[in-house]
């Protein structure tokens, strides 16, 4: 269990990609607490006015962005002359919105002034959106702002008026329309809350509980480390909500562990990369995106958090269907007993009290109709304290408070990201809105699948795994969903099926190549190569790519409907999923035979399609493989005996 102990320390002393020493930590470090204080007093004791809590809120990021992440300088060179004007001009930027909250509320007049530090703010937050997120964004942001400007010289049906760069900068920079909109009003209030929760939980010993809970379930049963690898993550992810985070914390732990025992490379960095994105997918807390989807329409996170449920179990019970037949086919064995640790030890109050009931704390203050932020303020501070009166025998006090400033600092460190994408993709919405360019996608998309469903889900579906690709979900998911749920929501489904169904796909791109990434992580750590284990990590992750149409098809799923007929959909896709894993590991109770492989994937089809005819047809296509395999087996232990 030392191992595990180790993994949970934080690495070194340099938070991102630059090394920062002295006099400049100790200012990084202030800076990231009070940003964090900041935040937990707002969602503790109510918001600001939204102007001014999200410009504070991407000024602080903006600041430690320049302080933590280099332009192309290598690591461990320190902030140039460059990086503090542009920490200055965040500052300027940000407060003059405070200064200004009155003006800007009543639009009552433009001045040069709000102009030029619109455009600067507007140029700062590009900058770091290119050193904290990557160049694509970046460059996705600058093609929107030129369409604004230049829109009246292409050609139609992309064709606008024009735009003067007074109408762009006012726009995005004195109204909350802009940068200042939902996306940054949703990781200022709700998001931001959340990452602070996960890191307190993580540093206070949350990920050493969520690993070892997974050995202790994962004991015994063949694929073993695959299958504690899959549980670590999906509980990991259910708070952290980053598919790349995932996948470098658990599989530190997990990809070795698999190797050991003889799994290949490739199969092992699959399994953590899938295991990792669906993270993301999985309830209480399934990262930004989701917040966001929830205010885009408008209705509690607990209904989002509902909606996803079922659906996140079903992948998850058909990603480790797929590691027991893949497991069973290859003869991979089940966990060292060494590796596993006792149940006292996992389950001692020591153990327990502290990861669970912050969680039970979050829930029930969600559910009980308070706001996402309010249950993330009472789910830290539940966590916070309990973190303090527990295990006080083996940690002095001392040693906690330094536990706690880690978690607080490297929560700032985390917020950075968040901020300044909320603050790029506003500058992307923004202009959508602006140009009306999301209604004439709209027209386009209908027209194209001729208002037929599915090839309307199937070029949704491509656009969000394209738009994912080198860009965190939440981003990939603001910008498809911006010009393709409507479109959806035109042809006839659901809000909620549509942003859902985007928001799979928006996820799913980080294990899509060619750029993906969770396998990128995930290869590095199991030195496998990434294009290989790509390709595996989409075949053990087929279901995660079908469910989204089977709760488009089937809004039972997503526990919108009677009772009965929720049931059912539950039990006619888990057998869905079962026998698709089956057919895509070519083993299901014993190794299968070409055409059982077909029969399998066609009965999973017809119950993913769900229906009363298909379901049948697809039920006894499943049954008749099963009873021929049995028979199969008992034959051959007969001829044994």
């Amino acid at each position: 269990m030392t191992q595990i102990k180790e993994l949970m320390q934080p690495a070194g002393d340099s938070p991102e990609n630059r090394e920062v020493r002295g006099t400049l930590r100790v200012l990084v470090a202030i800076i990231s607490v009070v940003y964090v204080l900041f935040h937990i007093y707002t969602a503790g004791f109510g918001s600001f006015a939204p102007l001014i809590q999200r410009s504070i809120h991407v000024g602080f990021a903006l600041v430690l962005a320049f302080m933590l992440y280099s332009s192309h300088a290598p690591q461990g060179k320190r902030p140039s002359f460059i990086d503090w004007m542009f920490a200055i001009i965040s500052i300027a930027g940000t407060a003059w919105v405070v200064i200004s909250i009155d003006r800007f509320t009543a639009r009552l007049d433009i001045r040069p002034i709000d102009i030029v530090l619109g455009i600067m703010t507007i140029l700062v937050i590009m900058e770091a959106a290119r050193r904290v997120i990557g160049l694509s964004f970046t460059l996705l942001a600058a093609v929107a702002l030129a369409y604004a400007l230049l829109g009246q010289f292409l050609p139609m049906p992309f064709t606008h008026r024009g735009f003067g760069i007074t109408v762009v900068v006012n726009h995005l920079y004195t109204a909350d329309m802009g940068l200042w909109g939902i996306t940054t009003g949703v990781s200022a209030n709700v998001v931001a809350i959340f990452i602070i929760f996960g890191s307190v939980l993580f540093f206070a010993g949350g990920g050493e509980s969520f690993i070892k809970l997974a050995l202790f379930l994962s004991r015994g049963t063949t694929g073993g480390p695959a299958k504690m690898a899959t549980i670590s993550s999906m509980l990991f992810g259910a708070i952290s909500g980053s598919a790349a985070a995932n996948a470098a914390v658990t599989g530190s732990f997990s990809i070795p562990m698999m190797k050991r025992q003889g799994y290949d490379k490739s199969f092992a960095a699959a399994v953590e990369a899938t295991a990792s994105t669906g993270g993301q997918l999985m309830p209480p807390i399934m990262g930004t995106a989701a917040f966001i989807m929830a205010e885009m329409l408008n209705v509690p996170y607990a209904h989002v958090m509902q909606a996803a449920l079922i659906p996140a179990l079903l992948m998850y019970g058909g990603l480790l269907f797929a590691i027991h037949f893949k497991s069973k086919k290859e003869g991979y064995a089940a966990l060292e007993p060494d590796a596993v640790p006792k149940a006292r030890e996992v389950f001692s109050p020591r153990s327990i009290i502290p990861l669970f009931v912050p969680v039970v704390v979050l829930l029930w203050v969600l559910f009980s109709g308070s706001t996402p932020e309010r249950a993330g303020f009472w789910a830290t501070v539940s966590a916070i304290g309990l973190f303090f009166v527990t295990n006080l025998k083996s940690e002095t006090i001392w040693s906690k408070i330094q536990r706690l400033f880690v978690a607080i600092e490297r929560a700032g460190y985390a917020l950075v990201m968040i901020a300044v994408l909320a603050a790029t993709a506003q500058i992307l919405i923004g202009i959508i809105g602006l140009t009306g360019i999301g209604v004439r996608f709209t027209v386009m998309l209908i027209a194209v699948s001729g208002g037929i469903l599915l090839p309307a889900l199937i070029i949704a579906m491509g656009v969000a795994l394209i738009l994912g690709m080198g860009m965190p979900t939440a981003g990939a998911y603001l910008i498809a969903s911006s010009v393709l749920a409507p479109a959806l929501s035109r042809i006839g489904i659901e809000p909620i099926q549509a942003h859902l169904f985007i928001f799979y796909f928006a996820t799913l791109s980080a294990i899509t190549p060619p750029v993906c990434a969770a396998v990128f992580v995930a290869s590095g750590i199991a030195q496998s190569e990434w294009l290989r284990t790509a390709f595996v990590a989409m075949r053990m992750g087929l279901v995660a790519f079908i469910v989204p149409y089977m709760f488009v098809y089937s809004s039972a799923l997503l526990l919108d409907d009677t009772l009965p007929n929720v049931l059912f959909a539950i039990l006619t896709a888990s057998v869905g999923v079962t026998a698709l894993a089956g057919s895509t590991m070519g083993y299901f109770l014993r190794p299968n035979k070409l055409w059982e492989t077909a029969c399998l994937f066609v009965g999973a089809m017809l119950m993913i399609w769900h229906g009363p005819v298909t379901d049948s047809i697809g039920f006894a296509l499943v049954i008749s493989v099963a009873g021929l395999q049995l028979v199969r087996t008992r034959k051959r232990e007969t001829r044994r005996c």
